[in-house]
């Protein structure tokens, strides 16, 4: 798992349990799973890898793994935290060889072309 420069977080562990509270498992901000299938409906994911700007906590990025076949997928976030959120949810959900999780602060992404 790759780490750089710290950003300053905006969340917290109490933040994320109380949106998770709101949101659902893994999510930050309204839609859930049910939105996540409805956005990627007709979308070819099986077997493809995917890259997840903005993942919060990674409940997309894992649910696009668990329930749409999705090879690989990283999600990247400039937040520690909820980078840290989304990687032990990955354990949990026994992904962790199937998902990345990256943080690193805004600017420039830390990928390599392709």
């Amino acid at each position: 798992m790759i780490e750089t420069a710290d950003a300053e977080p905006e969340y917290d562990d109490t933040a994320i349990r109380f949106l998770e509270a709101l949101w659902g498992d893994g999510y930050l901000s309204p839609g859930g799973p049910e939105e996540v299938d409805r956005v990627v409906e007709g979308l070819p994911l099986e077997g493809k890898t995917i890259l997840d700007i903005g993942c919060g906590a990674g409940g997309i990025t894992l649910h696009l793994v668990a329930h749409h076949g999705a090879a690989l997928a990283t999600g990247f976030d400039v937040e520690r935290p909820v980078i840290e959120a989304a990687r032990q949810r990955a354990v949990m959900r026994g992904l962790q060889d199937r998902v990345r999780f990256v943080q690193a602060p805004p600017g420039p992404l830390p990928f390599t072309d392709a």
